[in-house]
């Protein structure tokens, strides 16, 4: 419950985020809220029987990334006989997931068992993106945060894109914590429906790092003390996802909440889940990290019924076509 969460966080942080303050005033005016389309990246089809490759790219945002952040990584697992009808999903990292080891072995090659293909993203600032003067995954300011989120979102999309310019068209995106809500901002900012799981997931940046287990790591003295925890709030409230789209299928997206989370407050996944009328929520009852270790079933389970409610309603794409 959340005792692990507590013991997690003391034996895994060993740094502070936001060293270096607020860092850019430019970078973070800029809105989350980006609804232009990025185009699809210049990378391969997928053919035949290809069925794992790493994808390489300009990220659509590197005009905000530091240089190492710039190219984009992206590593596809697909089922050993997909088709163009095979339902792909874009799994998104939670903070501090560096490469692909985990949600390879997790997420990718359980789904591809049951039919469902991956791109797992590495995020801005992690592993082979992580800039050479950022200690482990701590950023180093909160303008690095906002262009990891603008970035991503945009990265996600073109990747949609891409796919569809190939053929497919059962569509999804995903995450845990970090990698969950970002996953809401991509799909509320996609214009035709696709499938959606967010596990474990905030309605915004602010609680995660003002109330939660992570606002024991964050360099307050750098940002000010009490004047920048108000600052702080204000900037990150900006990624409240009630200020994003509905999204055209909210009833093909899946919730999950855990009960006794101390890195998300239980009601902030909840209001999460409340900002897309007619979708599912499943409550788990665990804390943040007892979810990843002991609901990993429950969270694929998920992804395939997303997934099954987009089919469901593949009939009804009259207000989407061009």
């Amino acid at each position: 419950m959340q005792w692990l969460d507590l013991i997690h966080a003391r034996l895994q942080n060993d740094g502070l985020f936001f060293t270096n303050g607020f860092g850019s005033s430019e970078l973070l005016a800029e809105s989350l809220v980006k609804k232009a389309l990025p185009p699809a990246p210049d990378v391969r089809p997928l053919k035949g029987p290809e069925r794992s490759r790493i994808l390489r790219f300009e990220s659509p945002r590197a005009d905000i990334l530091p240089t190492e952040s710039r190219e984009c990584q992206a590593l596809v697992t697909m089922p050993e006989r997909w088709t163009l009808d095979t339902p792909v999903l874009i799994q998104l990292p939670a903070t501090g997931d560096e490469g692909f080891l985990a949600r390879q072995k997790y997420v990718s090659s359980t789904l591809a068992q049951v039919g469902i293909g991956t791109i797992l993203v590495e995020s801005p600032y992690y592993g082979s993106r992580r800039p050479r003067d950022q200690f482990g995954t701590y950023l180093n300011a909160v303008s690095d945060l906002w262009a990891m989120g603008l970035a991503i979102v945009a990265e996600v999309r073109a990747l949609l894109e891409w796919l569809r310019e190939q053929g497919f068209s059962n569509l999804g995106v995903g995450g845990v914590s970090m990698g969950g809500a970002l996953s809401c901002q991509a799909v509320a900012l996609t214009p035709y429906p696709i499938a959606s799981c967010a596990c474990i997931a905030p309605h915004c940046a602010s609680p995660v790092f003002l109330e939660g287990v992570l606002s024991k790591y964050v360099d307050w003295k750098a940002l000010g003390d009490e004047e920048g925890r108000k600052k702080l709030r204000h900037q990150l409230d900006g990624s409240d996802l009630s200020l994003f789209p509905v999204p055209i299928r909210p009833d093909s997206a899946i919730f999950l909440p855990a009960k006794h989370d101390a890195y998300v407050d239980p009601e902030s996944s909840l209001a999460a889940a409340r900002c897309w009328p007619g979708s599912k929520t499943y409550w788990l009852n665990n804390g943040h990290v007892g979810t990843t270790m002991f609901h990993r079933n429950q969270y694929i389970r998920s992804i395939q019924e997303a997934f099954r409610l987009l089919k469901a309603t593949a009939t009804k794409t009259e207000a989407w076509l061009p």
